[in-house]
């Protein structure tokens, strides 16, 4: 009997890839951002988009990761809490404040 596991990882890791780039490709868009040799900008439909990044002509930084930079417009509001030491400084206080009352 044959070990498909290879084989199982390998396809699950082109699912998520096309995954990625049906979520990063958009439904309606239909102007592509590359340059061709000229560089005048190219315009494709998406299906096209997305069959050039399967051969591995634009897109490739969806193959390793979902979220490809850090900016504010790829990630979403994070959560900002202050410091431990300022947490640690405002329960002293309150202490300071219980006592002396």
């Amino acid at each position: 009997m044959k070990n498909y596991k290879r084989a199982h990882r390998r396809w699950k890791k082109h699912v998520k890839f096309i995954k990625r780039l049906k979520t990063w490709i958009k439904p309606g868009m239909t102007r592509y951002f590359g340059r061709d040799e000229f560089g005048y900008p190219i315009e494709k439909q998406r299906e096209d988009i997305i069959q050039e990044a399967l051969k591995g002509t634009c897109y490739r930084f969806l193959r390793t990761t979902g979220n490809p930079c850090n900016c504010s417009s790829c990630t979403y509001l994070k959560y900002q809490r202050p410091t431990k030491s300022k947490i640690d400084k405002q329960i002293w206080d309150d202490i300071q404040d219980d006592m002396a009352s």
